[in-house]
């Protein structure tokens, strides 16, 4: 299995949707505080509450969040472990689990806000989960097993028979998710990171933070 950088930059999934918040007089820093922290509560909880609180958003639309994020990081563990995530309903529901148990230990915490000249600004602190780091030699050595024991003719004539190539990469996806499963419960943080995200407002008067900084923020959860 080929090495990859562990820190990966995600595309933001809330904060395009935010069309509809309300207006910037309304709030104090304290609220423009919250509202960060329920962006990330609503993706990384599916916690819904507060967003819908401090939005105008459907619920729908807010129910929709979290399995859109799990679903994303699964797939960022797919391509990283070299998982085929479709290739079977069993791998796909099993992936996504695994990234929900993964994410049930995300870490951030939220400052109030602070007024900057025209806007206001808030810290974020984000916890990095050591879970890829720290599971990566385990699941190369069994990588390069899984393909020592398919260049023998374990895995019959997988590059020609599909029967055989989906059985295959069935069996690579178990035995890594098998080794990811054992990490879970036992994730170790990396030194905390603050970040200082900008809330936005536009001419409407309606609040929001731009997809840079929310990206930049859920790009240290998770090494």
């Amino acid at each position: 299995m080929k090495k990859k950088a562990v820190w990966v930059l995600v595309v933001t999934l809330a904060v395009g949707l935010l069309g509809g918040c309300s207006a910037f007089s309304d709030f104090g820093s304290s609220d423009y505080g919250a509202y960060v922290q329920s962006l990330l509560d609503v993706e990384y909880k599916g916690t819904t509450d507060k967003y819908m609180e401090l939005t105008e958003d459907t619920q729908e639309n807010a129910d929709a969040f979290y399995p859109a994020c799990m679903e994303y990081w699964a797939n960022i563990l797919a391509d990283y472990f070299l998982i085929v995530p479709d290739i079977s309903t069993e791998v796909e529901e099993r992936l996504i689990a695994l990234t929900e148990d993964v994410f049930s230990h995300v870490r951030y915490e939220v400052a109030d806000a602070v007024k900057s000249g025209d806007y206001y600004t808030v810290e974020v602190t984000v916890y990095p989960m050591l879970f890829v780091s720290a599971a990566y030699d385990e699941v190369n050595a069994y990588a390069a097993d899984f393909q020592a024991r398919s260049d023998a003719g374990e895995h019959g004539d997988y590059m020609e028979d599909d029967a055989a190539y989906t059985a295959r990469e069935i069996e690579y996806a178990n035995g890594v998710m098998d080794i990811l499963d054992t990490y879970v419960d036992n994730i170790e943080y990396d030194e905390p990171v603050s970040k200082i995200v900008k809330i936005t407002v536009d001419d409407d008067g309606y609040y929001g933070i731009s997809d840079e900084d929310y990206a930049d923020l859920e790009n240290y959860l998770l090494y």
